[in-house]
C-alpha cells in the first residue's frame, strides 16, 4: 500500500510539473533576468568578442548589435574570412568573403527578420505580432532540467526556447534561417546594467560548432542605424540628396513630354452571330489616342473601315479640343481645391493621379 502511495505521489507530482503553464515559466525568467521592467528598459545590445570555429580551430573576432525595434547585425571573420549578416527593418542581407553581398529571400528572409524581432524584444511583444507562445514540455540541456517554450510567429517561424528549471534564466534557443537550425547555448551570466548578459555562447547550425567568448557587452549604448543597412561596397561618395532629386525631376519633366508627344491608333471592331452561325462584322471605329498634361485624349479617324470624309473629321477634331479644354479646366478646379486645403491646413482628398514629377516639384 505504501508503494503504490509512493508511486501515485510521484506521478502526481510529475504531472504537476509537466503542466507548469508558459506565463509561470516566464514569470520566473523575468524574475531571474532582472525583472519585466528591467529587461523592457533595453534598447539596444553590443557584444564584443573571439569566436572559434571548434571543427579546425579557426578563429577571429565577433560583434553581435541588436537596436529596437528589429535591427540586427551579425558579423564575425574566421582565419580572415568575414562573414556578415543583418536585418535593417524592412529586409534581410548576407555577405561574405566568398560569395560578397546578397539579399536575402524566401525562408531565410522571413527567418532573419523573426530572429531580429525576437533578439531584440524576447517574447513581449509577441501578442501585439500576433504571435502564439505554447509549452514544449520538459527537456533536458547538457544534464540540466529545462522547460521549453514554443514561440510561433504569424508567419509560421517556429523558435524554441530553454529555461533552467531551477534558476529560470534562458539557456538556450533554437532559431530557424532558411533550411538550417541556429542553436545558441548560452553561460557565463554577469550583470551589465541590472541585466544578465551570457558572455559565452555555444553555436551551432548545420554541422559547424562555435565558440564565443564576450570580452565587452553595453546595454543601451548608442549604434547608428548605418550598422545595419546594405554595406557600402563601392569606395564612391554617395551622390548628395539635393542634386539626387534635381537629376530626378529632370527625368520625370522629360518622361510627361515624351507622353503629351506620344500617340497611337486603336480600332474597335463589333461583330454579330447571324442565322446561319457565321460572324460578320457590323460596324467599326478606329481612333487615335494621344495625351495632353498626362489626360488621354481620344480622336475619331476612321469609321467602318473608311476615313471620316472633311466634315466628319473637322467634328471629330473640335470634339478632340473640348476635350483639351475640358482637361484644362480640370486641372485649374483641382489646383484650386488642392490651394484652398493648403490654406485651412487641411489634409486633401484629392483621388486624381499625382505623378512622380508634380511630387517632386
Amino acid at each position: 500500500m505504501k508503494l503504490f502511495t509512493a508511486s501515485c505521489m510521484a506521478l502526481f507530482l510529475g504531472l504537476t510539473v509537466a503542466a507548469q503553464s508558459p506565463s509561470k515559466i516566464l514569470k520566473q525568467a523575468e524574475k531571474a533576468m532582472g525583472g519585466s521592467k528591467t529587461l523592457k528598459s533595453v534598447r539596444s545590445v553590443r557584444r564584443s568578442g573571439r569566436i572559434t570555429r571548434i571543427s579546425d580551430g579557426a578563429e577571429g573576432a565577433y560583434l553581435f548589435q541588436s537596436s529596437q525595434p528589429n535591427l540586427l547585425n551579425i558579423s564575425y571573420d574566421l582565419g580572415g574570412f568575414e562573414t556578415e549578416t543583418g536585418f535593417n527593418g524592412r529586409s534581410g542581407w548576407t555577405r561574405n568573403s566568398r560569395d560578397g553581398l546578397q539579399t536575402l529571400t524566401g525562408n531565410a528572409s522571413v527567418g532573419l527578420q523573426a530572429a531580429a524581432a525576437y533578439r531584440n524584444d524576447l517574447w513581449f511583444r509577441y501578442k501585439d505580432d500576433k504571435a502564439k507562445l505554447t509549452s514544449g514540455g520538459r527537456a533536458v540541456v547538457d544534464t540540466k532540467n529545462v522547460n521549453v517554450l514554443i514561440l510561433s510567429t504569424q508567419k509560421g517561424v517556429v523558435i524554441k526556447l530553454y529555461f533552467d528549471a531551477v534558476s529560470g534564466i534562458l539557456i538556450r534557443d533554437e532559431v530557424p534561417m532558411g533550411e538550417l537550425m541556429a542553436v545558441t547555448d548560452y553561460g557565463e551570466y554577469r550583470l551589465i546594467s541590472g541585466v544578465p548578459q551570457p558572455f559565452f555562447e555555444r553555436f551551432s547550425m548545420g554541422n559547424e560548432v562555435y565558440e564565443i567568448h564576450h570580452d565587452d557587452i553595453r546595454i543601451n549604448s548608442p549604434i547608428g542605424v548605418s550598422e545595419f543597412n546594405f554595406p557600402i561596397i563601392s569606395n564612391e561618395p554617395l551622390p548628395s540628396i539635393e542634386s539626387l532629386l534635381q537629376e530626378v525631376q529632370a527625368n520625370e519633366d522629360k518622361v510627361e513630354g515624351i507622353i503629351d508627344n506620344y500617340s497611337y491608333v486603336q480600332k474597335s471592331i463589333k461583330r454579330e452571330l447571324g442565322k446561319d452561325g457565321v460572324l460578320r462584322e457590323t460596324e467599326s471605329e478606329t481612333v487615335q489616342l494621344s495625351f495632353y498634361k498626362g489626360r488621354r485624349i481620344s480622336r475619331l479617324i476612321e469609321k467602318n473601315g473608311r476615313p471620316l470624309n472633311t466634315r466628319e473629321q473637322a467634328d471629330a477634331d473640335k470634339d478632340a479640343a473640348r476635350r483639351v479644354e475640358e482637361i484644362e479646366k480640370e486641372i485649374a478646379k483641382e489646383d484650386a481645391k488642392m490651394l484652398k486645403q493648403d490654406k485651412a491646413g487641411t489634409p486633401s482628398s484629392d483621388s486624381r493621379r499625382v505623378s512622380i514629377a508634380e511630387v517632386l516639384r
